[in-house]
């Protein structure tokens, strides 16, 4: 039987008649592949009748264990409830094993406990729990149980509020909803997420709701979601109709005494001795209920939403975020300052906005307070704040409610100073004395806002030794030879609310060598930025994915290099509808910047725009991580291990190729020309001897400059130019060497095939050389365009370059126009292709077809 010793926490007996029964049927098909705890439940029945002695509550739920787990989930049954307005009644515990009903209620082992859930937040509510431990349950078995919670919260005055969830996070065979309210009080009523339409009855007085959804399935919400997104149908019904009705009903409970109390009115007199400004008192108040009053909740009844008087408050030292507040309320007056208390929700934040009115919406109570008409939101709860009032750091949960007679709507917290909250870190890599010596690493970071906030917070709960070793470990995941070089430094700027640590490390063997590459390289890390861009968990999303807003991070890291260093400076900048990164490189050569910026433009992004957001991370990621390499002058020596057999292999396929396009063009003939020779004409003279010159000349000078434009082609030049993160890379780099490879190649062999035909005196040389000067011009175009656009090579393309190019193209046109027109040119190249002479062939013929042989054969 039940516990006598717990008689007078709860009773046991039959449901009230007015509890509509709720089939439980045989669980048939379990989703086994929704089921997440080793439980599918059956039925979930929430009944709520506004009865006028109070609110009653009745629950049934029927669960079944599938496994194990379920065994050890279903056979512990908790009901929590507050002795202080409520009586607990157990109607029945069962369990059903096929098909059979096992009474279990009158020997259960009922516990009644007082376990202050909330005590970690340093909140006692007086609440009680009843622990049910159930004997012989089995894997296949169903615990049916039921009980009714009776009454209400005092604070409330009888007007009640709730909300019904029709979906969960597991699947349920049967999810039922019930209200009953009398008719002559109104309730507004609000579907979230397309529940079930109710069935609509009105019987013995009551007006009655009823919502039904079978076969419920399991939605789970994806992990970083922000704290507004609440996907699972609901319906939400209350007696406040606005938020007016919901001001009205806490302005009595926050209404400052007219006399406040001797201990209060005293602080209220020193404040003011002290601070003659507005701004100064209203500070000054903040920072001693912030500091004096420690944070402890005694929420036990109609304690959970009415604070305490200021006096008591004063007088104990302590009190909840409702205390504190009203407190801050009663100095504030006291000191001519106007402020109201400020009711917000700061999980959901401004999904409140969407939420029905009722008193449970919120869960923290600010004060707004007016200095010269300007309005400032301040938390009496939070840890002493430093800074002035312009630096004042306040986080922006959305929307606010006013508890004033007077309001009638929320207010946005448009003011709140959350945009304060910074960080910017500036890092040094000294390699001054050499790669393959120790280097000096100092990290100096300066948090404000919000950040300071909770830094100052760490620092007063930790000793600096042991944050020293969290902050080690923290970069020894990017360099694993690091070790501390002098002791953490903190600095504090109290007036701009802004704290400054720096760190001072050692980092061994800093350069590493690359055996694929043939290269020493050191690698340039930014772990603090590489944190703003990393993909979040998971990155395929239902769920919108909340990010911290408003959040602005700088790096700005420096190397100061050992010797002459050729770099190129560069600037990126990524821009997202949900953040944007830009990254600087900058330096002379032996000193590189690299400068980096984060900003958070919103506080969510939408799982349609997830696959836009994680190609723009990729694209900000791909700007990091930037190396620094070089290759032993002994193994430069050598040569031969500089040589790249991939370009070598990709240059001898384009050089076949062009060699096979040559023998076409060799193949060809043009029609002979239709007007008649002139052999006085004929020959290579006159303005021809200039051409042929350079037909001659061509080929070698082209030659010769291929042979001295390689060495970026060297497997190690190649490597450094265009692997990403080195100091020379551009992402240019790779396909104008490429173009430079193929287009050289391809001017060696027409030039050669030109020499061929234009010495043979083929018909097709006018076409070849008009277009191999077109060929020559175009690569020259090419290579000015590639260069303008590397910055290694942009200082040499100036206007000069460009008038250059354009002023040789006049030549181009000049000689082309000649080899069409001028009547030597087709007088001279005449001729066709050489054929081969046909060789005659004998075709013996059978003699017995009795033909005679051929004379002479």
């Amino acid at each position: 039987m039940p516990g006598a010793g717990y008689a007078a926490e709860y009773r046991t007996g039959p449901a009230a008649t007015w509890v509509k029964p709720a089939p439980v049927a045989d669980a048939g098909e379990v989703p086994l592949g929704q089921i997440s705890d080793g439980t599918y439940y059956l039925l979930s029945d929430a009944q709520v009748r506004l009865a006028p002695q109070g609110r009653e509550t009745y629950r049934r739920f029927a669960s079944k264990a599938v496994n194990g787990s379920g065994v050890e989930a279903i056979a512990n049954i908790e009901i929590g409830f507050d002795p202080s307005y409520q009586t607990l009644t157990l109607h029945s515990i069962d369990i059903v094993r096929d098909g059979r009903v096992l009474p279990k209620l009158a020997g259960a082992k009922v516990h009644v406990l007082q376990r202050e859930t909330a005590l970690d937040r340093r909140i006692l509510d007086g609440s009680k729990t009843v622990h049910v431990f159930l004997d012989d349950v089995r894997v296949g078995d169903t615990v049916d149980y039921a009980y009714t919670v009776q009454g209400g919260n005092p604070v409330f005055g009888n007007r009640e509020a709730g909300v019904f969830r029709l979906q969960y996070a597991e699947p349920a065979q049967l999810l039922r909803a019930r209200l009953l309210v009398p008719l002559d009080r109104d309730v507004a009523i609000k579907p979230r997420n397309a529940p079930p339409a109710p069935l609509v009855a009105t019987r013995d007085g009551y007006r009655e709701y009823e919502w039904s959804q079978p076969n419920a399935t399991a939605l789970v919400v994806d992990a970083g979601a922000p704290g507004w997104y609440a996907p699972y149908a609901s319906v939400e019904w209350s007696e406040y109709p606005d938020w007016g009705a919901v001001a009205r009903w806490a302005a009595p409970l926050y209404e400052v005494p007219a006399r406040p109390g001797a201990g209060v009115q005293a602080e209220i007199d020193a404040i003011a001795r002290q601070q003659s400004d507005p701004a100064g008192r209203m500070l000054a108040a903040l920072r001693f209920v912030q500091s004096e009053i420690r944070y402890l909740g005694v929420e036990i009844g109609a304690g959970s939403h009415a604070p305490n008087p200021p006096a008591l408050v004063l007088e104990r030292r302590f009190g909840d975020c409702k205390d504190k507040a009203l407190l801050a309320l009663a100095m504030l007056r006291g000191l001519g300052i106007e402020a109201r208390a400020a009711l917000v929700a700061t999980d959901v934040r401004r999904g409140v906005k969407e939420q029905q009115p009722m008193p449970g919406a919120f869960d923290h109570v600010l004060v707004e307070a007016r200095i010269n008409g300007r309005r400032f939101w301040i938390d009496p709860t939070r840890a002493p704040q430093k800074g002035d009032i312009e630096h004042l750091y306040q986080p922006d949960y959305g929307h606010a409610l006013i508890v004033d007679p007077g309001t009638r709507a929320l207010v946005p917290m448009a003011n709140a100073s959350s945009a304060l909250s910074r960080r910017s870190i500036r890092a040094v890599f000294d390699a001054h004395a050499g790669f393959d010596k120790t280097v000096r690493y100092t990290v100096t970071t300066t948090v404000e806002g919000g950040r300071a906030e909770a830094l100052r917070n760490t620092l007063a709960s930790s000793n600096l030794a042991d944050l020293q070793l969290q902050y080690l470990n923290y970069y020894a995941r990017y360099y694993p030879k690091i070790a501390i070089a002098a002791p953490l430094e903190v600095a504090e700027d109290e007036p701009n609310n802004r704290i400054t640590t720096t760190e001072h490390y050692d980092i061994a063997e800093f350069a590493s060598w690359s055996e694929s590459d043939k290269r020493h390289q050191v690698a340039i890390e930014t772990p603090d930025m590489d944190e703003m861009l990393r993909d979040p968990t998971p990155s395929i999303r239902r769920a919108p994915l909340g990010l911290l807003h408003p959040l602005e991070v700088t790096q700005v890291t420096e190397v100061l290099l050992p010797e002459e260093w050729s770099f190129t400076p560069d600037t990126v900048r990524v821009e997202d509808a949900a953040f944007s990164f830009e990254r600087s490189i900058s330096g002379d050569d032996k000193h590189i910047v690299f400068a980096d910026r984060y900003q958070a433009r919103t506080d969510e992004v939408a799982s349609a725009d997830m696959p836009r957001y994680l190609e723009s991370l990729a694209l900000a990621r791909d700007e990091m991580g930037y190396r620094l390499s070089w290759r032993d002058p002994a193994a430069a020596a050598g040569g031969f291990e500089r040589f790249n057999w991939t370009i070598a292999m990709l240059g001898a396929l384009l050089l076949l190729l062009w060699i096979h396009l040559a023998a076409g063009v060799y193949r060809y003939d043009p029609a002979a020309p239709a007007s008649a020779v002139d052999p006085a004409l004929q020959g290579i003279r006159g303005w021809l001897v200039l051409p042929a010159i350079g037909v001659v000349v061509t080929p070698i000078r082209l030659v010769v400059d291929f042979i001295g434009t390689t060495d970026p082609f060297a497997a190690d030049t190649w490597a450094a130019l265009t692997t990403h993160g080195g100091a020379a890379y551009h992402p240019l780099w790779a396909p104008f060497l490429l173009f430079e490879l193929g287009a050289n190649l391809a001017l060696i062999v027409c030039s050669l095939l030109l020499a061929v035909l234009f010495f043979q005196r083929r018909r097709s040389v006018p076409l070849v050389y008009s277009t191999f000067l077109l060929g020559c011009f175009g690569v020259q175009a090419a290579d000015l365009l590639f260069a303008a656009a590397l910055p290694a090579a942009s200082a040499a393309v100036d206007a000069g370059a460009w008038g250059k190019l354009f002023g040789g193209l006049f030549g181009v046109v000049a000689w082309i126009a000649y080899f069409r027109v001028s009547r030597r040119v087709q007088s001279t190249f005449i001729r066709a292709r050489p054929q081969r002479p046909a060789v005659p062939v004998a075709v013996p013929v059978p003699a017995w077809r009795g033909l005679p042989a051929a004379e002479g054969e």
